[in-house]
């Protein structure tokens, strides 16, 4: 009887080491090394922090204020090629300027109108008009998924994306 338990036991680890260490192997290889070989190739990003799991990736990341919203565009396709069905969260560090989130809290208003009635053309200007007038540059580019704005403020910037879903109530910093 003791050998049995025994060896269910060893079988037990065995199995379990294999499937988790799978499982570790499979996220730094598919997921976490790409991401971070991707990142540095961008001289402009630095990575502050990522947290993956199965469902979710999420990254802090310092932007130096060479990099724009196009860039911005093509960070978040990339990341979600590589994270494939995960949810994407994209935070970036020290753009905490008050002139920054008010010219937002303004812009994000507009832009929501406009995409509940689906004029994407009027967001361009609409965001050059506020930004001018609280002293900040703004810059929007466009996909059939998502609005990408980045607006700064010398060396401070702040990046948004928000999604073309109707269903969408609210946008995130990122």
């Amino acid at each position: 009887m003791k050998v049995r338990a025994v060896q269910a036991t060893t079988a037990l680890v065995v199995t379990l080491i294999l499937l988790f260490g799978g499982y570790f192997a499979f996220q730094w290889l598919k997921v976490e090394k790409p991401l971070q070989a991707y990142i540095q190739t961008h001289s402009e990003l630095t990575i502050v922090d990522q947290a993956i799991s199965p469902n979710h990736i999420e990254l802090s990341l310092k932007a130096s204020p060479s990099f724009d919203a196009t860039s911005y565009r093509a960070l978040y396709q990339q990341m979600e090629e590589i994270g494939g069905h995960r949810e994407i969260t994209i935070r970036f560090v020290d753009n905490e300027n008050s002139s920054l989130q008010s010219a937002w809290e303004q812009i994000s208003f507009l832009m929501y109108e406009y995409i509940s009635l689906e004029q994407y053309g009027e967001i361009p200007p609409a965001v050059e008009r506020i930004s001018t007038l609280h002293g900040v540059e703004g810059e929007v580019v466009m996909d059939e998924k998502a609005i990408y704005l980045l607006l700064q403020l010398e060396e401070e910037v702040a990046f948004y994306r928000l999604p073309l879903l109707k269903s969408v109530t609210g946008g995130e910093q990122e």
